[in-house]
Formats: structure tokens, C-alpha cells, sequence
């Protein structure tokens, strides 16, 4: 089986180059004297920085009047770089989940909700990432569901933890007509919904720490990694798919 880091790298981005790309995302354009202002680093490491991702066809140059500028290369489409990396997980994780029994180093979790509620021992302004499938946040409101979820999101509203979560539209539709009595809730908590309107996603992910759990609660699978490297990459990743998608207001 090919490696998760492997799969992953391909969509890694560092802060500095999330920054650099949301920036250019935002105005369309920018030089590094701009970058450099705007992100508050100094010119040679912006300049390093986008050195690297012209190489790697993200970022290309353009002439404005007299200056060379740096826009979004028309080939890159981060959405569609998620999706693939999305599908190449699905297919590796596409196993049953064994206890590690030998390391110590994770602990064993029966089921889903086993798992996040490891997330509630989380500090204030920490955060949770999460990005869902429609059919997992329909799963999740159901009836069965939905006294655990309530006293989750009131642990999490409480603590002051952090929720980054993405879906499609479709997915916040079916949360947002199933809120109830957890409109209140909600309204308390760190962290708003976005969404992102043509992205294909087959896995669901949660991450936080150096842990992180790709999932369906429709089919009872999921898995868990607790490695800092993969951890931190797919967390950079949803930071930065978050921060170019819409938000949207669950509370007009």
C-alpha cells in the first residue's frame, strides 16, 4: 500500500506558502514587495517561497505596466488537488482497523464518538478541522445521534475549542435543517461553517493535534493515525481550503 505521507505531500503546503497562495487568491495578483507587506516576512524569504511554487506550476509570473507580478497558474485548482488526494486515501484505507497493540502509542478507540470525544480534553483556542461528507452529517443528526452530539458541541462551546469545519452546500443544508435545539448551542462556539461548492468529497476527515481520523459513519469505518507529519499536513490543508471558501451564516 502506498504510504499516506506519500499521498498527502502531493497537496502539502507550508504556512508561509498557504499565506503567499491565499493572499494572490484575494487580489488577483501580487509582487513580493506587496507579499512581503502583506504577510509581514521579509522580502527573501517571500521571494524563496515563491520561488518554489512557480516551480511547482501554482504560482505564475505576469507583466502589469512595469512590474512583474505573480498570479494563480490557470492549470492549479487546490478543490480538484484535495479530491484527488481524497480518493487515493479512500482506496488506501480501504482496511479494517486494528488495535495497536505494541506501541502504546495510541490509544484504542471502538468507535467514532470514542474518538472525538478525546478532542474535548483540547485547550481554549485550540483547534478541531473537519471536513464532511452530506451522508455523515445526515448520519450523525439522526435521532440516535443527537443527545451525544448535543453534549459534544456544549463541551466544545464551554472550553472555547476551536471548530474549522468545510462542507458542500448540500451538507450544511441538512445540518442547518436539522439544528433544533442546538441553534443556542452553536451560537456560542469558536469557528463558522464554510462551504465549498464543487468539491467531491468521498472520505471525511477530522484532525486535531498529531492525530487523525478518515471516516464513515454510514458504513461504521474508520481509521486512525496519530502521526505529527500527516497530522500537520492535512491540517494545512483544511486551513487553507477553509480560509478561500465562503462562509456561510447558519443563524440569519
Amino acid at each position: 500500500m502506498q504510504k499516506l505521507d506519500k499521498i498527502i505531500e502531493k497537496a502539502s503546503f507550508s504556512k508561509r506558502e498557504a499565506e503567499i497562495i491565499s493572499v494572490i487568491y484575494k487580489n488577483g495578483h501580487a509582487n513580493i514587495l506587496s507579499l512581503s507587506k502583506d504577510i509581514g516576512l521579509a522580502r527573501p524569504s517571500i521571494y524563496s517561497a515563491v520561488k518554489d511554487l512557480t516551480a511547482r506550476r501554482v504560482l505564475s509570473k505576469k507583466k502589469k505596466g512595469k512590474r512583474i507580478v505573480f498570479v494563480i497558474n490557470k492549470d492549479f485548482d487546490i478543490r480538484s488537488l484535495y479530491q484527488e488526494t481524497s480518493k487515493q486515501i479512500s482506496e488506501s484505507l480501504n482496511l479494517p482497523v486494528k488495535k495497536n497493540s505494541d506501541s502504546g502509542l495510541m490509544p484504542y478507540f471502538k468507535d467514532l464518538n470514542g474518538f472525538l470525544d478525546l478532542a474535548l480534553k483540547l485547550k481554549r483556542g485550540e483547534v478541531i478541522y473537519s471536513i464532511e461528507t452530506p451522508e455523515d452529517i445526515d448520519v450523525l443528526l439522526k435521532n440516535t445521534e443527537k443527545e451525544w452530539l448535543k453534549h459534544w458541541q456544549e463541551t466544545v462551546a464551554r472550553k472555547g475549542i476551536v471548530l474549522k469545519g468545510i462542507s458542500s452546500p448540500t451538507g450544511l443544508d441538512i445540518f442547518k435543517k436539522s439544528l433544533g435545539n442546538l441553534s443556542e448551542i452553536l451560537k456560542k462556539r469558536s469557528g463558522s461553517a464554510r462551504f465549498i461548492s464543487d468539491i467531491k468529497i468521498q472520505t471525511s476527515i477530522v484532525s486535531f493535534k498529531d492525530y487523525i481520523c478518515f471516516f464513515n459513519r454510514r458504513n461504521k469505518k474508520f481509521v486512525v493515525i496519530k502521526d505529527e507529519t500527516i497530522a500537520t499536513t492535512m491540517q494545512s490543508i483544511i486551513d487553507f481550503i477553509y480560509n478561500i471558501s465562503e462562509y456561510k451564516n447558519l443563524f440569519p
